[in-house]
């Protein structure tokens, strides 16, 4: 059914829209991000640092989760992942109780990935209003 109807079980006037376009390209990012999240992890296991912290492939997975997918698609796993453990690493370098903070601009021989803008990376304990 296209277009309007009366839903007389709630009383309610409903309609039905096609997707658009635009809606389909999101889903299509959207699922393009989840495989590119899935080689991120794959990368990680294979190259596994022995330092590892317990449950580094749920942190990696989280990490990236609420991402638009325009900021992951067309980046290469092994950025993302060098990004992912940068802010690791400087979360685990962060005592309890006190803010940590690094600006830099990212370069491939130092960081593993590089970008054209600088970076600002925080890890705080979490509170409200945040």
């Amino acid at each position: 059914m296209v277009g309007p109807w009366w839903d007389q079980g709630h009383d309610t006037l409903r309609f039905w829209v096609p997707l658009s376009p635009l809606s389909a390209a999101f889903e299509s990012s959207s699922r393009l991000s989840r495989r590119l999240i899935d080689q991120v992890v794959d990368r990680h296991r294979t190259q596994q640092p022995t330092d590892d912290p317990p449950g580094s492939e749920s942190f990696l997975r989280a990490y990236f989760q609420d991402s638009p997918p325009d900021d992951l698609v067309g980046r290469e796993p092994a950025s993302l992942l060098a990004m992912a453990r940068g802010h690791l690493r400087l979360g685990r370098q962060r005592p309890s109780g006190t803010d940590c903070v690094r600006v830099y601009n990212p370069q491939a021989s130092e960081q593993g990935w590089e970008s054209p803008h600088t970076i600002v990376e925080v890890v705080t304990d979490d509170m409200p209003f945040l």
